[in-house]
């Protein structure tokens, strides 16, 4: 039996970092770091990283620029602090956004079965045959290009293989001999699926979430690289490896290479904290 230590304050917090283990609780520390600095950017960034000093351009690392300058001047370091907001945000509202419609699709989907379940499951199969980038491309070219354009539209490609993973689950559960007593007390529907049966998967789809948050920031930054995504002049860090590759030629790699390391190493923590604790969670079933 499991003390209230256990179950909350210091022990959950140890329970999670064993689960992590060291490189798990490195890459959540990344994380930690991450979204400090995105939180406190007004208050830590040297300077104004819309600020444009012609006369500076291509300025190399010093004391005021830590990082140097780009092409119009303006100060690495504090574009890429402030790039960090939306390289958390975004991919947050992605996230969210796609794993809510999952959710209500799937449970709907495992609940009622029969007729109700085949349509769904036809509609995700057909979505399935479009890959999500290009569905996310074509939404963003169709609409508008911008930040929650492309946010919308990388969410509503990205739905059904959430779908698809937490129906298959829901229907798992839903066999289980406790909903039919459920069923039985005469609790409804709604009820159980929300009290019972998504509490029930939500371990499983949570680890999914968060293995999903480094393909929504590698897609959002794509999509910005190529221009339908965050405009300039927002600092965002696919928009900067993107600036930072038309000045590759000239030998100023530092814009591109700065914001290409931040992006690989967000996905690479995130991976990792959703890789382990997914691998913990299959050896608990």
């Amino acid at each position: 039996m499991q003390t209230a230590e256990a179950i909350t304050g210091p022990g959950r917090l140890a329970r999670i970092l064993e689960q992590l283990g060291v490189a798990g609780t490195l890459a959540l520390l990344l994380m930690a770091g991450v979204c400090l600095v995105a939180i406190f950017a007004p208050w830590i960034a040297p300077h104004d990283p819309l600020e444009v000093d012609i006369a500076n351009a291509f300025g190399p690392p010093s004391a005021t620029n830590l990082l140097g300058t780009d092409t119009l001047g303006r100060d690495i370091l504090s574009r890429l602090i402030w790039g960090s907001r939306t390289a958390l945000l975004g991919p947050l509202a992605i996230v969210a956004l796609s794993g809510s419609l999952a959710a209500v699709i799937a449970l709907t989907a495992a609940w009622k079965r029969g007729w109700v379940d085949m349509v769904i499951s036809r509609i995700i199969d057909i979505q399935f045959a479009f890959p999500a980038i290009l569905l996310a491309l074509l939404v963003a070219a169709a609409f508008s290009s911008g930040f929650w354009p492309a946010v919308v539209a990388l969410a509503l490609a990205s739905v059904p293989h959430k779908a698809r993973l937490l129906r298959s689950e829901a229907l798992r559960e839903r066999a289980q001999p406790y909903i039919e007593a459920l069923e039985v007390q005469g609790m409804s529907g709604p009820s159980i699926t929300v009290r019972h049966l998504f509490p029930a998967v939500w371990p499983l789809f949570s680890t999914q979430l968060i293995l999903s948050f480094g393909y929504a920031t590698i897609e959002l930054a794509a999509i910005s690289f190529i221009g339908l995504g965050i405009q300039a002049p927002t600092p965002d860090w696919g928009l900067m490896v993107a600036q930072g590759q038309a000045t590759l030629i000239q030998g100023e790699f530092r814009e591109a290479l700065s914001a290409g390391i931040c992006i690989v190493a967000v996905v690479t923590a995130v991976t990792i904290i959703g890789d382990r604790l997914s691998h913990n969670h299959g050896r608990s079933i």
